[in-house]
């Protein structure tokens, strides 16, 4: 699929528009790469799924009103390699404020850790 396309597969109505992301690896960031943020809905139920991004603005939009939007976040907080590549986890709060329910994933040990530590999670 690519961004804007839309199809039906199994009954479940498929959206999805663009993401940013970017190449990255440990101290460098790359240029941009393809992704994309999937939309589901069946039965008058919504999920969206982020995948991985760098920018929440136009997500925010797409899954208002979701019943869960599942938000990767991969950082803990801001840094040099967190720019349009991975959310940090204050932006995955901020994105999961527009759902009614949402599933962070997709941590690093110090993001898994303050989500933890600030109740933005329950691990058990």
């Amino acid at each position: 699929m690519s961004a804007g396309d839309k199809m039906a597969l199994g009954g479940v109505e498929i959206d999805c528009i663009s993401s940013e992301h970017r190449h990255s690896r440990p101290g460098k960031v790359g240029g941009p790469v393809s992704a994309l943020t999937f939309k589901f809905a069946k039965d008058g139920e919504t999920v969206v799924y982020t995948g991985d991004t760098g920018n929440i603005d136009p997500i925010k939009k797409f899954a208002v009103d979701s019943d869960l939007v599942i938000i990767e976040a991969t950082f803990s907080g801001p840094g040099p390699d967190s720019w349009g590549v991975h959310l940090t986890l204050e932006q995955a709060m901020e994105l999961s404020s527009v759902a009614k329910e949402h599933m962070l994933v997709h941590f690093t040990a110090w993001s898994f850790e303050k989500a933890v530590k600030e109740k933005f999670i329950d691990p058990w």
